[in-house]
């Protein structure tokens, strides 16, 4: 909760410094799973990776920060999964132009009046899962201003009344000599 209200604090005053570092798509989202496997394997649910294959080599954005967005949203995938799982994905798009980064689960979902304070801080979608499942409602909105500042966004797909919902994390491409 610190490290949230610390982040956000450095983002609303314009001090957060974006480094950028080569490192592999597929062991970040593969790093990513190995921290949650834990909670999953808890929880009775599966967690699965998956980078493609034109992903071998390296990329160059701020690891750390990427690693951030990917572990808050995948996080959040454990938090509302009971059955079924979290896949996490790393796909480039059809030019190689962006990356993309999935989280998708079989959860709660998301309703149709918790839309318009999604990406809110401190709002929690719904206040009986702050109650249940915990949380600042930091976390999405931050996981938005870091998409942006690489140059990017952070959307979702959802279906009202059904279970699950898939985060994207889109972000510039560029390849690391």
């Amino acid at each position: 909760i610190i490290n949230d209200i610390l982040d956000f604090s450095k983002i609303e005053s314009g001090n957060m410094a974006m480094e950028e570092t080569a490192f592999s798509p597929r062991t970040l989202i593969e790093s990513v799973a190995e921290l949650l496997g834990h909670r999953c394997f808890e929880k009775g649910i599966d967690i699965a990776t998956y980078a493609h294959p034109r992903l071998a080599g390296q990329i160059l954005a701020d690891e750390g920060r990427v690693r951030q967005v990917l572990l808050n949203l995948a996080g959040n995938a454990v938090k509302f999964t009971d059955t079924g799982g979290v896949r996490i994905t790393a796909t480039p798009d059809a030019d190689s132009t962006f990356i993309r980064f999935e989280v998708a689960d079989t959860g709660i979902g998301i309703s149709d009046d918790a839309l318009p304070k999604i990406f809110q801080e401190f709002t929690q979608a719904d206040s009986t899962f702050a109650r249940r499942y915990g949380g600042t409602g930091l976390g999405l909105a931050i996981c938005r201003r870091f998409a942006r500042g690489f140059g990017g966004d952070v959307t979702f797909e959802y279906s009202d009344g059904t279970k699950g919902t898939c985060f994207r994390v889109t972000l510039p491409l560029i390849q690391a000599t």
